[in-house]
């Protein structure tokens, strides 16, 4: 369609080009302000990276020492658990020195041990008994009665009776367990 303007040139409507010009003293300064923007992001990525490394080395010594403490504790907690089962034992220790004075203070005159042995618990006497004025049997019960204070379940085994230049002489056994004084 074509179109007429009667109108005056003066009058008419000016058609305005946009005509946009950036000065290039403005292209210069953006340019250098994204430059050193992107400096600085440059630096600040280093300088992060030289932390993370340096953090990194030090959780790993930390990671080290942690393996070598835990080492460490496990040692500790098997030495403490050694140490507590050492201590259960130690309790439940017989002082046999106490024990084998009290046998031996509780012996009678006439008898005589020919073996003593202690295995778990549990206890062997062999002896013999000979007298000239008690019967034999008094006496190993009387030294049975004596031993009923520090051992239990004594049991009095085969008596043999033989003779010895014309002497009667009694041979025995005794068995029994130890009485526990761990408590």
């Amino acid at each position: 369609m074509i179109e007429i303007n009667l109108l005056p040139k003066e009058l008419r409507k000016k058609e305005v080009k946009f005509k946009f010009e950036i000065p290039l003293n403005f292209l210069l300064k953006i340019l250098i302000i994204v430059l050193l923007i992107h400096l600085s992001l440059a630096v600040t990525a280093v300088v992060r990276k030289t932390k993370l490394d340096s953090l990194n080395k030090r959780f790993s010594e930390f990671q080290e020492k942690k393996i070598a403490y835990d080492d460490l504790k496990k040692e500790i907690e098997t030495l403490e658990k050694d140490k507590s089962n050492l201590d259960q034992l130690k309790g439940r220790r017989v002082a046999w020195s106490e024990k084998l004075n009290f046998i031996s203070d509780s012996i009678p005159k006439g008898i005589w041990l020919k073996e003593l042995s202690f295995s778990k618990g549990k206890f062997k006497i062999v002896g013999s008994c000979a007298s000239k004025r008690l019967d034999e049997t008094e006496r190993i019960q009387i030294f049975l009665s004596r031993l009923r204070e520090e051992f239990k379940d004594l049991e009095l085994g085969i008596l043999t009776r033989r003779s010895i230049k014309g002497q009667d002489v009694i041979d025995f056994i005794l068995s029994g367990e130890q009485i526990d004084t761990s408590n």
